[in-house]
């Protein structure tokens, strides 16, 4: 009976990964040792694994906030674009001597809306 009971607390230090002398049951200490070595390599993985999750992490913060500075400069652009566009349509105007000050105002003041009359060349 103290047999079984020594093997049953054997078990139960492997169980738990105690650390004891399995001299008396070697396959025992064969598998405490396995389950050791498997633990490390676990913690390793884990830690490896840990590490790779922060780093996506990081990256998707910083293009998060690289997309958001694009958005930005391409709304910038786009507002210089409309400014560059109605210089130079105010530049077509008067290159071909609109004399009009009334459509000049309605353009300036209702871009989006104004028509430009049609003319008719020689």
């Amino acid at each position: 009976m103290a047999f079984f009971n020594k093997q049953t607390d054997l078990v139960d230090c492997v169980a738990e990964l105690k650390e004891t002398d399995y001299s008396k049951q070697p396959k025992l200490g064969d598998i405490y040792k396995r389950l050791i070595k498997g633990r490390k390599q676990f913690e390793v993985v884990m830690d490896k694994d840990i590490s790779a999750v922060m780093q996506i992490s990081s990256l998707d913060l910083t293009l998060n906030q690289q997309t958001d500075e694009m958005l930005s400069i391409s709304e910038e652009v786009s507002d210089a674009s409309e400014i560059i566009n109605q210089a130079s349509y105010m530049g077509y105007l008067f290159r071909n001597r609109c004399t009009s000050r009334r459509e000049l105002a309605q353009y300036y003041l209702y871009p989006q809306s104004y028509i430009p009359p049609i003319t008719l060349s020689r």
